[in-house]
């Protein structure tokens, strides 16, 4: 969590179909939201994609001052890169994948 960053116009929130951009709310209302959950601040969120918790999110965000379509095309295929190591390392060792 980025508690020195003061001036963003925008939070972000995305899947694979849409970007939805928010006025931040305060840090405060943020950090007390994951800490509710998560103590430690230790989780990643695709470890807790979960429906209610979703919910709360939405309620502390409010609506999207932007929504933005996605438009990747279609591909069977998984590019590794740094931004998305955890998630595929947490992936692989879950479906027992050896990437070798």
């Amino acid at each position: 969590m980025k508690q020195g960053i003061k001036d963003a116009r925008y939070l972000g929130v995305s899947d694979n179909r849409i970007l939805k951009l928010y006025k931040p709310p305060p840090f405060d209302a943020i950090r007390g939201f994951a800490i509710s959950f998560d103590p430690k601040l230790v989780f990643t969120p695709s470890q807790l994609d979960k429906v209610e918790l979703n919910m709360q999110a939405s309620k502390i965000l409010g609506k999207p001052e932007k929504t933005i379509k996605l438009d990747f095309p279609e591909s069977d295929r998984v590019f590794i890169s740094s931004d998305n190591l955890l998630l595929v390392r947490i992936t692989t060792e879950k479906y027992k994948i050896n990437l070798d």
